[in-house]
Formats: C-alpha cells, structure tokens, sequence
C-alpha cells in the first residue's frame, strides 16, 4: 500500500504500520506527511493553498440542487436551512439560479 497516493483516511492501525514501515525503511520518512497533504488535496481541492498559519483554505465548489436535496433527506430540516441560509449569504446569485428559498429577512 503506497499511503502518499491514497485518497481515503487511515485508521489508526494503519498508520503504526505505515510507521514500522518508515522505521525499516520500507517507506520514505515523510510518507505520513504526504498521505496527509494528499487527503487534504482530495477534501480541499488539488490546487488548494494554505493560510499564513498553514491551514488549508477550501476551494469553492459549485454545489448542485442535488447537495441540498441530499442535506434536506440524510441531515434534517434545519441543517438544510442553515446550508441554505449560508449560499444566500455567500452567493445570492447562487441560490437564485438554484431556486433555493431566500430565507426571511430578520425583523421580517
């Protein structure tokens, strides 16, 4: 298992064997740093960069209806408000071109 290329999440076993692996050098000393800098390109996007404090800065993705279906069905009513809440705010142009309902104003 090459854990610099794998794009999913290694369980904690997983990475003792990866560090009895570096240890007799069957891996290179930075695999595990590697395998980590490879999840985050999978969850922050390939061509993500990082902040001055070295945290990863999401990329934005163009979420279709689908993902507020998916959030509404697996997640509940009021995490599908507050995702939908959240693209108005961001990206009003968005929401409307996905025809979400604008969430009421306050005071309103």
């Amino acid at each position: 298992m090459d854990i610099t290329k794998s794009p999913v999440h290694l369980t904690e076993g997983e990475l003792a064997t990866a560090r009895e692996l570096i240890e007799r050098g069957e891996l290179p000393k930075d695999a595990i740093e590697r395998h980590y800098e490879c999840e985050a390109r999978n969850v922050y996007g390939h061509d993500a960069k990082k902040d001055a404090a070295g945290n990863w800065i999401p990329q934005s993705i163009p979420l279709g209806h689908n993902h507020y279906a998916a959030i509404l069905r697996y997640e509940g009513k009021d995490a599908y408000d507050r995702a939908v809440r959240n693209l108005w705010r961001e990206n009003p142009q968005r929401a409307k071109a996905l025809n979400l309902p604008e969430p009421p104003r306050a005071g309103a």
